[in-house]
């Protein structure tokens, strides 16, 4: 069954969170061949779905964390549901594309596939995308990393690792149409204060919080903002998008 870990997280989760690039979701959409209904499963606040929204002319989003939806960006083709990923109420064969934005690993693999294979059209596209951690300068990365290996060492969910793997260990089913994207990234410019905000929805940070009572992120925040001075700085992730297409 999936896992809630962004209930509590749900409007800094929407402030924070960095935005995908359309020229992505341009891509997908010309690669379905057609363009009907797109769902958006494990949608968040709605990052993708809007993007997605571009290409489609309806698109069903969901996720299992009703506050999260709540706080969901709105578009007019756009309908937001919370629902588990494993069990939608949706149609036979009604989807054109059934996206997975930085979520697969939360689900369960065997049932949410059962799913897609359910909803899903013949000849109809599955995208996981997927992004680890970010990079901005030498001495920055290393107090991220400082945080996210050492600091929240045992407060992430097994899970984490396929994050880290970049999905490679999750055995999508069918046809490969694209394993890495034709060169889209996940890049941002932002202050000190967004940043920290950034690391504040860690589900790692979330689940520190809980068992000590205290933010961990405090640790490295002073020498953070030393580093970053007051400007805004460039910000990447590493980006796997992995296409495959349902045999017609």
């Amino acid at each position: 069954m999936s896992k809630d870990r962004f209930s509590q997280a749900s409007d800094a989760y929407q402030q924070f969170r960095p935005r995908y690039d359309i020229s992505l979701f341009k891509e997908l959409a010309a690669l379905s061949k057609a363009r009907h209904l797109a769902w958006d499963c494990g949608c968040g606040t709605g990052q993708a779905s809007v993007l997605l929204a571009e290409g489609f002319e309806q698109v069903i989003a969901t996720d299992l964390s009703a506050s999260q939806v709540a706080q969901a960006n709105h578009h007019p083709r756009v309908s937001y549901a919370a629902a588990r990923a494993e069990q939608m109420p949706l149609f036979a064969q009604s989807c054109d594309l059934v996206l997975i934005a930085q979520a697969l690993h939360w689900f369960d693999f065997d049932a949410f596939f059962k799913e897609v294979e359910r909803v899903l059209k013949p000849d109809g596209l599955l995208v996981a995308v997927t992004y680890n951690l970010l990079t901005v300068s030498p001495e920055i990365d290393a107090l991220v990393h400082h945080l996210y290996y050492e600091v929240l060492q045992g407060y992430w969910d097994a899970e984490r690792k396929h994050v880290e793997n970049g999905y490679a260990d999750i055995p999508l089913p069918y046809t490969v149409v694209s394993e890495t994207g034709t060169g889209h990234g996940l890049k941002a410019r932002w202050s000190a204060a967004h940043m920290l905000g950034y690391l504040r929805t860690w589900s790692g940070v979330k689940q520190y919080q809980k068992h000590n009572g205290i933010d961990p992120v405090s640790q490295i925040e002073p020498a953070l903002i030393a580093a970053w001075e007051t400007r805004e700085r460039n910000v990447e992730w590493p980006l796997t998008v992995l296409v495959r297409r349902k045999p017609g």
